[in-house]
């Protein structure tokens, strides 16, 4: 690829204020100058979005201002990429920034080989830390056959991983890496802003993203992107900076309908997969969280035998006061009042103080159940909370938890599915 070639920048602008300028600064501030930035902003904005987008737009001739309806995120970014005229397309939510030069790492990386995409890494900050969040795939370039054998089978995978944490962050040089958390986290990140694409594909592939999909439609065009993508190279630079906020849609309690929407898009979406039985396997493992978080009475009613196995007439210590242990334990009591005898947790003050019938885990070895269930998904979790109860002197037979088998997963496509076609 020849030249000094011309990227879009797209921002989709909804409600952004408290964090829009540190984010366009991060754009207009790149060291590699020839951008075009677009600016889709929302017309329902109600706390001066709009118009400091204006000012903006007055600042820097680069800048593309489209007001658009008030018509969502999908609706952004697809008015984005028709007024796109760059030969490659970055996104950039409102509320994120950018690495001074990640726009001249991406040209330096794109322009002797022109991949159809390049995905490269993040840094995901979240009340005052900082997450590594690097491509778990090797770096380099993969053409179609390198696609099938590296990218394809890992377009669902995740992994648990020892993600680095940075310490501090404001020391650019020399920054210091400490061991953070233990993640289940994507191989490929399913966000568009995590990748840089070439406009005339994207164009074609954002295109099929519902409008109806407002959580999970990064991972849709994700999907759509990379299985009509001829090439694709993997870089380990960190180059993007996600900001996970408490008040951001992926962060509020979500409607049960709009992860039916995302699950049958992405469905949709993994038609054309040469490894679609495999991928839609993957699908609905990444799903099973949101199933048990959002339709767990339909374990209770329809797959009654799932997730932890036969229940009937037996007596239950639930373990776990989370977001899931929460769920199981209302849905369970307003259908079967008298199952669950006994909820416990470590953190058991805690909740308590929420209001709580919780107690100490101590209590497993002073009442009477038959099965303990762990209100977790994460089996490696899950086992060494096993390990811990049996070393109580709890029977290893009476702990259950939630094991991926196949029934279970096809019981995770019907909820979300509910009788639309399987195509």
């Amino acid at each position: 690829m020849e030249g000094n070639l011309l990227l879009s920048v797209i921002v989709p602008v909804y409600n952004a204020a408290p964090y829009l300028r540190k984010c366009l600064d991060s754009i207009l501030h790149q060291t590699y100058r020839n951008l075009e930035i677009i600016l889709a902003v929302d017309g329902g904005c109600s706390d001066g979005s709009v118009e400091i987008c204006e000012e903006y737009s007055l600042k820097d001739a680069r800048i593309k201002l489209l007001e658009r309806p008030h018509e969502g995120l999908v609706s952004a970014r697809k008015a984005g990429v028709a007024a796109a005229t760059g030969e490659y397309v970055a996104y950039v939510d409102s509320d994120d920034w950018m690495e001074a030069d990640a726009c001249q790492r991406m040209t330096d990386l794109v322009k002797s080989l022109a991949p159809d995409v390049l995905i490269y890494g993040l840094w995901e900050e979240y009340q005052g830390r900082v997450f590594e969040c690097p491509c778990q795939i090797l770096p380099g370039y993969y053409d179609a056959i390198g696609m099938e054998k590296e990218i394809y089978p890992h377009m669902l995978e995740r992994r648990y991983i020892d993600q680095k944490e940075i310490l501090p962050y404001a020391e650019q040089n020399g920054i210091e890496k400490a061991s953070g958390r233990c993640v289940h986290y994507p191989v490929i990140h399913p966000s568009v802003w995590s990748k840089l694409v070439k406009r005339e594909l994207l164009e074609q592939t954002q295109k099929m993203v519902p409008d109806s999909v407002i959580m999970g439609e990064d991972l849709v065009c994700t999907l759509y992107t990379l299985f009509r993508a001829q090439s694709v190279m993997v870089t380990d630079d960190m180059l993007y900076h996600y900001q996970r906020r408490d008040d951001s849609a992926s962060m509020n309690n979500v409607p049960f309908d709009q992860y039916k929407y995302m699950f049958n898009a992405s469905w949709a979406a993994l038609q054309k997969s040469p490894l679609r039985d495999f991928h839609r396997k993957q699908l609905c493992e990444w799903m099973l969280d949101a199933a048990l978080l959002t339709k767990y009475e339909a374990f209770l009613e329809k797959f009654s035998e799932l997730p932890f196995g036969p229940l009937e007439n037996l007596r239950i210590a639930l373990y776990g006061a989370g977001q899931l242990g929460q769920e199981i334990y209302r849905k369970t009591k307003a259908v079967f009042p008298e199952r669950i005898t006994l909820w416990v947790d470590q953190n058991y003050r805690l909740y308590q103080e929420a209001g709580l019938p919780v107690e100490p885990v101590r209590r497993l070895l002073e009442e009477a159940y038959d099965v303990v269930v762990i209100a977790l998904v994460n089996e490696v979790i899950c086992k060494e909370i096993k390990q811990n109860l049996v070393s109580m002197s709890i029977e290893p037979g009476k702990v259950r938890y939630v094991t991926k088998s196949p029934d279970l997963l096809e019981a995770v496509r019907a909820i979300f599915q509910d009788g639309e076609s399987r195509g």
